[in-house]
């Protein structure tokens, strides 16, 4: 275990490498590649390691090169060697199963992935995994693309700020996850979602937003 609460992490991913920006994420396997692209990524953030990088891949990639997770896993252990990367994070947007193959292949220190009420059902077990597997997990889309702000909406919730603050004090209370990862258009928007650290305690009015939530994800 290494102690990481009193340090300013760097999470990044291989530029067009992840996801579906290369067919069968195939330069992501390759190790030259791969090295001189967190070469490119150290210069630019300006830093010697890269905390945790991202290996984002689709479920394509290993039914079309069945050596494709050894790959994988060879090359983070590279990386770690040559002292370029400290933490290697499991990611897909391809569903549960292909995150289950990352986390057996046992190479991977944290996960991320979809955490709000609506994705719990789709990813509650996998979190579950991941935690027992002692992988730190990190989740993002806690607004599920203001997908909720909508839902909350239409439940009478117009206050965005307050949606957002039941969010969070969720994300930290019930969701499972050891940190969240997410956007803000403004620091006065950054300065007052934290204000929902002042009392991880829910008002009604949260409880109910949650509540909604999680039955519109029941509904779904």
């Amino acid at each position: 275990e290494v102690d990481v609460k009193n340090e300013i992490l760097i999470q990044t991913r291989p530029e067009g490498m992840v996801y579906t920006y290369d067919p069968y994420n195939q330069k992501m396997a390759d190790y030259t590649l791969l090295r001189a692209e967190v070469v490119r990524a150290l210069k630019l953030i300006q830093r010697e390691v890269i905390d945790i990088y991202n290996f984002a891949f689709m479920a394509d990639a290993i039914e079309h090169d069945p050596d494709y997770l050894d790959k994988i896993a060879d090359n983070i252990q590279k990386l770690k060697t040559e002292g370029l990367i400290r933490f290697a994070s499991a990611d897909t947007f391809s569903g549960p199963a292909i995150y289950a193959k990352q986390y057996d292949k046992g190479c991977f220190d944290t996960t991320f992935i979809n955490c709000n009420p609506l994705a719990m059902a789709t990813f509650g077990d996998t979190i579950t995994k991941a935690k027992n597997q002692k992988m730190g997990v990190l989740g993002r889309i806690l607004f599920q693309k203001a997908k909720v702000f909508a839902i909350a909406e239409k439940e009478g919730y117009t206050d965005k700020a307050q949606v957002a603050k039941a969010l969070i004090k969720w994300a930290i209370i019930d969701s499972g996850v050891h940190t969240i990862v997410m956007g803000v258009s403004s620091a006065a928007q950054l300065t007052g979602n934290l204000t929902a650290l002042e009392d991880l305690n829910y008002t009604p009015d949260e409880r109910m937003i949650i509540d909604r939530l999680c039955a519109a994800a029941k509904s779904e």
